[in-house]
């Protein structure tokens, strides 16, 4: 019995290998003979994610954003240059990249550009250009832009002015796309009067809201 366990387990190990190979070989057909700037980015997470080449990877994505304007290349090699995968690590390149990526329709570069912005990571400190980007990522429907801007109204910084009712609105924006931070924000504000009137029924429209996402539903 333990053979046939065994058995059945590398014929499994051979048939994954095999799909993997076929992806791979399917996608460097069509970036490489087609020229299919989709499959060339898919090929670089291919190379990435599965292979652990992120050298190869690396050279996909400079391409594709550099001569191709693809903004998850830009994304992919944004993140990249953050950790020093593939390449070595260079924040102020790192942030050209992002802002790239955001500029090109990616809300995740927006966001991640925009927390560089507000740490000065890359050397750079701009609150204001970071709220925007902030606001840009949210404006797609990405929960963590929506609760990071609504940090950034919560607290103020330079350039930007406290406001509650922003800061609510935000946050109340990130609880609705799934962020369990946002509603946690939201419904304190709301049953405390933080900056806004009391509404304890708002609040219990966020609390349970937080324990849906807690429980895993959408």
């Amino acid at each position: 019995a333990a053979r046939m366990s065994g058995s059945k387990d590398k014929d499994a190990a051979q048939a994954e290998k095999a799909y993997y190979d076929t992806v791979r070989e399917t996608l460097e057909k069509e970036c490489r003979g087609e020229r299919n700037t989709s499959a060339c980015h898919q090929l670089g997470e291919f190379y990435s994610s599965m292979d652990r080449n992120y050298e190869a990877a690396h050279a996909l994505f400079q391409e594709m954003c550099a001569d191709r304007s693809y903004g998850l290349s830009c994304y992919s090699l944004g993140m990249q240059l953050l950790v020093g995968k593939g390449t070595e690590k260079n924040m102020v390149e790192a942030l050209k990249r992002l802002r790239q990526g955001c500029d090109l329709g990616v809300a995740a570069s927006c966001n991640d550009a925009g927390m560089l912005l507000k740490t000065g990571r890359a050397g750079q400190k701009d609150m204001v250009e970071a709220s925007r980007r902030f606001a840009t990522s949210c404006d797609q429907g990405l929960a963590v832009g929506c609760f990071n801007l609504s940090i950034l109204h919560l607290q103020g910084a330079e350039g930007v002015a406290v406001d509650k009712p922003k800061a609510l609105e935000f946050a109340g924006r990130a609880c609705e796309l799934g962020s369990l931070y946002g509603c946690i924000n939201a419904a304190r504000m709301c049953e405390i009067g933080d900056g806004v009137p009391v509404d304890v029924p708002r609040s219990e429209k966020y609390k349970a809201r937080a324990y849906d996402i807690k429980a895993g539903k959408p």
